[in-house]
């Protein structure tokens, strides 16, 4: 009976270091998910801040029964995590999100998500919104430098953000110091790399 117990107690240690093996190495696989995810939750977070620290001219904003509009074009690069946002309102408005594929749908929007697939487009859609209203928003490497409005990057493992005030102004957009303090500040002319 004691050989049986010490059997089964040396298959449960044997057990228990395994485990503990396992476990040690599955972070270097499991880590970059999470992570994404954290950073997918703190982008979404900061879209709500864009919407509540940005000034759209009272054409855009006149009938406070229309909702603000969220779009998306492209595929969703928070991940579903920006759909809470729904449920809030912002300058006693209802936010929405729609999904676009197609430029012409763009104008309608009050903030652009532009998808890093998109990069192609990038160009066409940037011109097709010269004289529209719209905050433009991606992680698009170089986007701010291409005349996007704020461009979500890494520094130091943290969500940087950097804006294109010259490229806000020349969209009649206004935003707030509370906005501006958030980011680095991009002097760019919307209109360069064209």
């Amino acid at each position: 009976m004691a050989v049986l117990r010490h059997g089964r107690l040396s298959k449960i240690i044997c057990l228990s270091w395994l485990a503990v093996f396992i476990a040690q190495c599955i972070p270097a696989y499991a880590d970059e998910p999470p992570l994404q995810m954290e950073e997918q939750k703190i982008e979404a977070g900061l879209i709500y801040n864009f919407l509540k620290y940005t000034d759209w001219t009272p054409a855009k904003t006149e009938a406070t029964s229309t909702p603000i509009v969220i779009c998306i074009f492209g595929k969703d690069p928070f991940n579903g995590y920006l759909q809470p946002i729904e449920e809030r309102t912002v300058k006693q408005r209802n936010i929405t999100i729609r999904h676009v594929d197609k430029i012409p749908e763009t104008s309608r929007c009050h903030l652009l998500v532009v998808g890093t697939e998109k990069k192609e487009l990038w160009p066409e859609l940037h011109e097709f919104l010269a004289s529209k209203d719209v905050l433009t928003v991606s992680d698009l490497s170089g986007f701010s430098d291409a005349g996007g409005m704020i461009q979500f990057s890494q520094r130091s493992d943290r969500i940087a953000m950097d804006l294109n005030t010259k490229a806000i102004a020349e969209a009649h957009l206004h935003v707030q110091d509370s906005l501006l303090r958030l980011g680095t500040i991009m002097n760019h002319s919307s209109r360069e790399d064209q």
